[in-house]
């Protein structure tokens, strides 16, 4: 349920809720090699958002994405899985959240 409801949202990934997420070099360099957009500035590597491997709102690169996106969870993808918050309702949100963003 929680990979449907990311994929019905994707706001981490759009710009919606970040501009940025700090990368690895390792792991700049394996989304450079797939053609994904990484910006460098000062020795550090960053994934500006929108991230070009956003497609629809699914991950184009899903099994190559950085840690940061592996390990976060929003809060209502964490009372999801916590099961505070039915699957129906959680969908409804994210609904009337992008309705909102036009």
């Amino acid at each position: 349920m929680k990979e449907t409801l990311c994929t019905a949202c994707a706001m981490c990934c759009d710009g919606t809720l970040f501009s940025l997420v700090a990368l690895s070099l390792d792991e700049a360099r394996t989304l450079k090699a797939a053609g994904v957009e990484v910006l460098d500035a000062e020795g550090k590597s960053k994934l500006p958002q929108r991230c070009s491997a956003l497609d629809g709102c699914r991950c184009a690169v899903y099994a190559q994405r950085p840690f940061v996106c592996r390990r976060f969870d929003c809060l209502l993808a964490r009372a999801l899985t916590e099961k505070e918050l039915p699957f129906d309702e959680a969908l409804g949100t994210v609904a009337e959240a992008r309705a909102r963003l036009g």
